[in-house]
């Protein structure tokens, strides 16, 4: 059977051992991968051979465009050098602030969700389009907290309006903003850009015990039921979906990797969902 679910990796995180074991292990079922932290060419050559014959979608780290001094346009240079060398199908970044001012925050913080901000964004997000010779995707942001007057969807809406960029969607972000709102996920998911979107991320998370309102985007626990029927509802509804990624941490075992891949990979076939990333190492029906 043709694959359905590719893996996204953190090549810092991950390394190149655990790499090449994931390969070795799953690397038949995938339809593609997605790699953050690539610092130069060289690693991007690596990677590449890695994953020979698969599919590669580039997730670019502190272009910024939604940063008080963004977007980064040197380091988007040097990103766009690594997505050339990975021969990349596109390109993308959370829609997320990582400094206030001169400082650096641990974390990414969602922006203000402001008529102005979506504007400003959006046509920062164009002159990366401008420069990038792929086709750059704005991610939706985990949202730890909100502030601004606009919806998720309204923010997004403007800001895909403005830019012409298409968006990935990442459901347990979605999920993070409807937890943090007291709002039912799949009004949420309903008031976004869907026809836009090329990518769905999804990945394993937690409810913080302390804070009822705050999910945890860890990467490591398993995938939420609630996650889970936001991205079958999912399907239904982004009619230009090209990929789905599953977003994978350091501590899950292999066999459970497998099991939550499983579970994915069931869901997908079972509502006749196709990739259309389609590389060397791909098989057919």
């Amino acid at each position: 059977m043709r694959p359905v679910l590719g893996l996204g990796v953190d090549y810092q995180h991950n390394g190149p051992q655990m790499l090449q074991r994931l390969q070795q292990r799953f690397g038949d079922r995938l339809s593609h991968v997605s790699v953050v932290a690539l610092i130069d060419t060289a690693q991007a050559a690596d990677f590449r051979e890695i994953f020979s014959g698969l599919p590669v979608i580039h997730h670019l780290s502190g272009v910024a465009p939604a940063d008080t001094y963004g977007p980064s346009l040197d380091v988007l240079r040097r990103q766009d050098e690594i997505s050339r060398e990975l021969d990349a199908a596109w390109c993308g970044e959370d829609i997320g602030a990582w400094s206030l001012g001169p400082y650096a925050i641990p974390y990414f913080a969602p922006p203000l969700f402001e008529a102005s901000v979506a504007d400003l964004v959006a046509d920062r997000i164009r002159a990366v389009m401008d420069r990038s010779s792929v086709a750059f995707l704005a991610e939706i942001p985990s949202c730890s907290f909100v502030v601004g007057r606009l919806t998720l969807g309204e923010f997004f809406h403007r800001l895909v309006d403005r830019s012409g960029c298409g968006v990935v969607l990442d459901i347990s972000h979605v999920f993070s903003y409807a937890l943090y709102r007291g709002l039912d996920p799949l009004e949420v998911l309903e008031s976004l850009p869907l026809d836009a979107v090329w990518q769905i991320h999804i990945a394993g998370g937690r409810i913080s015990d302390e804070q009822s309102y705050y999910y945890i985007d860890s990467h490591d626990d398993l995938i939420l039921p609630e996650v889970e029927a936001l991205l079958e509802a999912a399907l239904s509804r982004c009619h230009e979906l090209r990929a789905i990624t599953y977003e994978i941490g350091t501590k899950l075992s292999d066999d459970v990797l497998d099991q939550e891949m499983t579970r994915v990979e069931t869901l997908l076939r079972a509502r006749s969902y196709q990739s259309r990333l389609v590389g060397e190492g791909v098989e057919h029906d």
